[in-house]
C-alpha cells in the first residue's frame, strides 16, 4: 500500500506535464512571461542633458555627438528628486535621467528625472 502511495507521488508531476498541467519552463514567443515579454518591458535608464521637451518627445544629449530622442506619454511621470512635479519645470540644459521602455520598436519613457549638476 505505502509503495503504491509512492508510486503515485512520484508520477503525478509527469502525467501533470503530459496533459498540459504545468505551463513550459521557457517560451519565447511573446505570450506573457516569456522571453521576449520581459525584454518589451525591461526598463533602459538614459542619463544627460536636456536638449528638448514637448508633449510628444524628449531629446536627451548622451554624450558628446550622441543623442537619444524618447517618446512621451499621457503615462510618463516627471520628478524632482522624490517629488512628482509638472513638465514644465523641466528646461533645457538641465541634468536629466530618463527611464524608458521598448515599446513596438521604439522608446518610450516611464519616468525623467532632475538631477543637480555635477559640481
Amino acid at each position: 500500500m505505502l509503495f503504491l502511495l509512492l508510486l503515485a507521488i512520484l508520477l503525478a508531476p509527469a502525467s501533470l506535464a503530459q496533459r498540459g498541467g504545468y505551463p513550459p519552463r521557457s517560451r519565447s514567443n511573446g505570450a506573457p512571461g516569456s522571453d521576449l515579454d520581459i525584454l518589451q518591458t525591461a526598463v533602459a535608464t538614459f542619463d544627460g542633458t536636456l536638449r528638448s521637451l514637448d508633449k510628444k518627445r524628449v531629446l536627451v544629449e548622451l554624450g558628446e555627438d550622441q543623442t537619444v530622442t524618447i517618446e512621451v506619454t499621457r503615462k510618463t511621470l516627471f520628478f524632482e528628486g522624490k517629488q512628482a512635479v509638472a513638465a514644465a519645470k523641466f528646461v533645457p540644459g538641465a541634468v536629466v535621467t530618463v527611464e524608458a521602455k521598448k515599446v513596438a520598436n521604439q522608446l518610450v519613457a516611464v519616468a525623467v528625472r532632475l538631477r543637480e549638476a555635477a559640481r
